[in-house]
């Protein structure tokens, strides 16, 4: 089953709201897991209420969210890790690499490095984080993006 970990600080902003997008722009597909995770937060914290009316205009209900720390099941659950930002890439190296002393175990790192593929996706996460901060224009009918709106 293809899976997606979006990886941010708090997960209370920037990755739950590309959790969501992501989730809605592929809902047909039920075979996916996609969720997210912060890097430094505390469990169980719900979206901020802003957060939650930009989803929902674009009809997209994240309710449901509660933030949720990075770990190492989650990391080894994931065929992909997407880090909204290269500090969120160090943060994850390090606490694997201070497992790995603890644990001594041969941990799979090489999953976080973000390649030129990898930039392309993070650049599409940041231009619809950009687009959830914008005024609110009226998304599709569907209330999903449509692509001319995800390439602006």
């Amino acid at each position: 089953m293809p899976s997606v970990l979006f990886v941010c600080t708090g997960n209370l902003h920037r990755s739950p709201m590309a959790e969501y997008f992501f989730k809605d722009k592929i809902k047909p597909d039920s075979n996916w897991q996609i969720t997210s995770a912060g890097t430094y937060t505390r469990e169980g914290l719900p979206t901020p209420p802003e957060v939650q009316t930009v989803l929902k205009d674009y009809g997209i209900d994240a309710s449901a969210h509660r933030t949720k720390e990075v770990n190492r099941s989650l990391l080894e659950e994931h065929n992909l890790v997407l880090c909204l930002a290269s500090n969120h890439k160090e943060a994850l190296q390090f606490e694997l690499l201070k497992a790995r002393k603890s644990f001594q175990r041969d941990l799979d790192v090489t999953k976080l490095a973000i390649d030129k593929r990898l930039d392309s996706m993070l650049r599409k996460i940041k231009d619809l984080e950009k687009l959830a901060q914008a005024p609110l224009a009226s998304p599709g009918s569907s209330g999903s993006f449509t692509e001319q709106e995800i390439k602006e």
